[in-house]
């Protein structure tokens, strides 16, 4: 698995000049996971001639490559798709990652017109794994996107418990 931080540096610090007086660290990183569908059929043998007819699909799961970590890299939830808040303490190792997704659901939000970002935010240092679309019930309509994890009430609440943080200062992004 080749990532880009093979080619390029993994971070960057960026200081421009005396508004920004404390240098700010942003993650720029991405690399590719094998994927691969499977198919649950019915307990009877497909391949009998007496059942070949018969079988169906009864289930449909998404398999992904076993993601190994170790104790510099730990699996962490860093946002919850429950909530706009980082799930890790202001003192945690990691809150800086927490807060940098933070910072790119705030301008996935606000670039989408207020209609999309991804939440439910897990994975490691160097790799996140299985987001959650969140939509605005407006897109939605009454249909079930992007499955169970897409809460229409936790979308709608998002520009109040979102907390810009020095990230977004950095950017001068809007208020939400």
């Amino acid at each position: 698995m080749k990532h880009l931080k093979d080619f390029l540096p993994f971070s960057q610090t960026y200081q421009l000049d005396a508004e920004h007086s404390k240098p700010l660290t942003v993650v720029g990183s991405t690399c590719t996971i094998c994927a691969t569908r499977a198919w649950g059929l019915p307990k009877t043998s497909w391949l009998s001639s007496n059942n070949s007819s018969k079988a169906s699909i009864r289930k449909t799961y998404l398999l992904e490559e076993y993601i190994e970590t170790n104790s510099a890299s730990e699996f962490v939830k860093f946002v919850h798709n429950g909530s706009a808040v980082p799930l890790l303490d202001i003192d945690d190792a990691w809150r800086w990652i927490a807060d940098f997704l933070c910072f790119t659901q705030h301008i996935q939000y606000w670039k989408s017109g207020e209609m999309v970002f991804l939440s439910d935010l897990q994975g490691s240092e160097i790799l996140l794994t299985d987001p959650q679309i969140m939509t605005s019930p407006k897109i939605a309509q009454g249909a079930d996107l992007f499955a169970d994890g897409n809460v229409g009430s936790v979308f709608e609440q998002f520009p109040d418990q979102h907390v810009c943080n020095q990230y977004s200062a950095w950017f001068k992004l809007p208020e939400l």
